[in-house]
């Protein structure tokens, strides 16, 4: 009867860490540097992830076409969490325009490809995706 209740007890213990762990999401397979090409205006997209102490993550993109910026040179940053399914989901990101100085806040979303590349769904309407390949292992 001991070794049995010994038994349940590590199941429940494994059990509530994998679930714990699932509903945080992966956060390492998103961290690194990320390249891309914009198929709306053909500029040169780098995205860098970096993981935080709390396992949410920072981005920082730099555009050299962003549309929002009148064909000009910006930067986008914000803070993100990994879901439970899978997502990396960013509510606080700003682009900055480097020639008109223009501030924007939007949001984006960040899903796994299963060939390992990055799609980026963006909070516009009829946006195409935008897909980032990895720089760095």
């Amino acid at each position: 009867m001991k070794n049995m209740l010994t038994m349940i007890v590590i199941l429940f213990i494994l059990a509530t860490s994998l679930v714990s762990r699932a509903q945080a999401g992966d956060v390492s397979t998103f961290v690194g540097l990320w390249e891309a090409v914009d198929p709306l205006d053909g500029s040169h997209l780098v995205l860098s992830i970096t993981k935080n102490e709390d396992d949410t993550v920072k981005l920082l993109i730099y555009d050299t076409f962003f549309t929002t910026c009148d064909g000009n040179r910006g930067t986008g940053q914000g803070t993100g969490e990994v879901s439970a399914e899978g997502a990396l989901k960013v509510d606080d990101f700003t682009i900055s325009c480097f020639e008109t100085g223009n501030i924007q806040t939007a949001f984006t979303t960040f899903t796994r490809n299963s060939d390992g590349t990055l799609r980026e769904v963006l909070s516009a309407p009829l946006t195409p995706l935008i897909i980032y390949h990895r720089t760095n292992k």
